[in-house]
């Protein structure tokens, strides 16, 4: 009976020794250096985690990692209308959280694809049809400069969210002739 009660310990040891184990691997978290972190405790926004790495309860904390290296929101024929023609633009924006702002981010938007979606594409659009608008075809090719740093001066200056828009490049201009008939 004895040898019996041996295993019977020995396994007990074996798995109590196996669940300490996970619990203490389950409790650290590392965050990259390009990354910041925001730790959730039952789905509540509890810390900002900085580049290392850090502690968190099992089971109870969980670690979301938010990148904060520069994204690119790109179109190659972005139409809109001046005073007298339709014209296509080759537009690209280089932005990025702000590192300050992560928690706010994650509060807000959750993801960067939400963000994207939701606060940088409409007002980017609206900004260069709206920037666009107030020129003649004429006068937006003669001053292209002029217009680049109009259009991107109007970006931003309405984006209030917690993103650095690092660049912002016009490319090839297109005009398309509108006839009516």
């Amino acid at each position: 009976m004895s040898l019996r009660r041996f295993y019977k310990q020995w396994g007990l040891c074996l798995i109590a020794a196996l669940v300490a184990y996970l619990f203490a691997w389950e409790s650290f978290y590392t965050v990259n250096e390009q990354d910041r972190g925001v730790i959730l405790r039952n789905g509540k926004v509890l810390t900002e985690a900085q580049p290392g790495m850090g502690w968190k309860i099992p089971l109870a904390d969980q670690l979301i990692s938010l990148s904060m290296q520069n994204n690119l929101l790109y179109w190659k024929a972005f139409q809109a209308r001046t005073q007298s023609d339709l014209m296509e633009l080759e537009v690209s924006i280089v932005w990025r959280i702000a590192p300050s702002e992560a928690t706010t981010m994650y509060k807000k938007y959750t993801t960067l694809e939400a963000l994207e979606n939701t606060l940088l594409i409409p007002k980017a659009t609206e900004q260069i049809r709206l920037t666009l608008s107030g020129y003649d075809t004429e006068q937006a090719l003669k001053n292209r400069q002029a217009l680049i740093n109009s259009i991107s001066k109007s970006i931003r200056t309405t984006i209030d969210g917690p993103i650095i828009i690092e660049r912002i490049y016009i490319g090839n201009v297109h005009m398309q002739s509108i006839s009516i008939e």
